[in-house]
């Protein structure tokens, strides 16, 4: 007997519909100033450390200015970076020092409602996504999963609950 797909998985897909397919991936070696330039490029907040093509690691700019000495309420995620981007270019630590070693990995196909749960249980805000062996193809991050909750939500408000039910408009 088949499985039923969950409502909410049906609503919501999976990782591959909303992954970002370009991925900010640093090397292990890489000094924390290259990876900092990398990453404000990419325009993300951090992203996986990949070596050989599998996922080893995660790091965030807060990973990497705390780790050369600015304090964490300093750093936000939204500000100019290169404010501080003296104190990580003189810096002799390689992106191996300071990334996160335990990632919360999924496999493509899997539930976006998997990957939200996963987020919030493990309290991180991007997962990076691989194929059955275990080759990096993209990352969802917070902000993809809110963008698809957002458009599944308006979606369900658009289409009329059964044959001849009014249509409902979104809220201005």
């Amino acid at each position: 007997m088949k499985r039923q797909e969950p409502e909410i998985d049906r609503l919501l897909g999976t990782v591959d519909q909303v992954m970002q397919r370009r991925v900010a991936a640093l090397h292990p070696e890489a000094p924390v100033g290259d990876a900092v330039r990398e990453l404000e490029r990419a325009g993300v907040s951090g992203g996986p450390v990949v070596e050989s093509g599998r996922v080893v690691g995660m790091v965030s700019f807060s990973d990497l200015f705390e780790a050369v000495g600015v304090p964490r309420a300093r750093v936000s995620t939204s500000g100019p970076w290169h404010r501080f981007e003296h104190w990580v270019g003189a810096s002799p630590l390689r992106v191996r020092d300071v990334m996160t070693r335990h990632v919360v990995i999924l496999q493509t196909g899997t539930p976006l409602s998997q990957a939200a749960e996963a987020m919030w249980t493990h309290g991180v805000n991007r997962i990076p996504i691989v194929t059955p062996e275990g080759t990096l193809v993209g990352i969802v991050a917070r902000d993809d999963v809110i963008r698809a909750v957002a458009e599944a939500g308006r979606r369900s408000r658009a289409v009329p609950a059964h044959p001849g039910a009014s249509r409902m408009e979104p809220d201005p």
